[in-house]
């Protein structure tokens, strides 16, 4: 019987390749092969910054949602606080447009408020619109409510 070697790993010299000798080559290539080439660095390169662009422009438009969404939540509470006043006030809003201003959060905030008629005699519409500018024309938050006649 032949006596056999445990099974090991080839290893760099038994594969036939030696390093900074240029006796033996891979893909044609003489020599000292590792590393990637340049069009492998360049690609990756790529990829990496699409990807922190990418990344950039998320974070942007998450903080800028997260500053609008701050914006409306003011003025929502504004219209809520005028809805709030003529509703303990219990007096009979009459037809006509009101406007003003409210401190919130450290900013100014105006408002109009324009009370209407509705089908039912003792019942009137009231829409509050909040602007966080005077000068704006659409309003960032409208609330419509109604008011009892006491």
């Amino acid at each position: 019987m032949k006596a056999t070697r445990p099974f090991s790993a080839p290893s760099l010299a038994d594969s036939g390749l030696r390093r900074k000798t240029g006796k033996k080559t891979v893909h044609g290539f003489p020599g000292y092969c590792q590393g990637f080439t340049l069009l492998e660095v360049i690609v990756a390169l790529a990829v990496i910054a699409f990807s922190l662009a990418a990344a950039a422009s998320a974070v942007s438009n998450s903080a800028r949602n997260a500053s609008g969404l701050q914006q409306r939540t003011y003025a929502h509470w504004v219209a809520m606080n005028k809805m709030t006043e003529l509703h303990v006030s219990k007096k009979w809003p009459s037809l006509r447009t009101t406007k003003g201003s409210t401190l919130m959060a450290r900013h100014e905030w105006f408002w109009s408020v324009r009370v209407s008629k509705t089908p039912n005699q003792n019942i009137r519409r009231v829409d509050v619109r909040v602007r966080p500018d005077e000068n704006d024309e659409a309003p960032l938050v409208t609330l419509t409510g109604f008011v009892n006649q006491p």
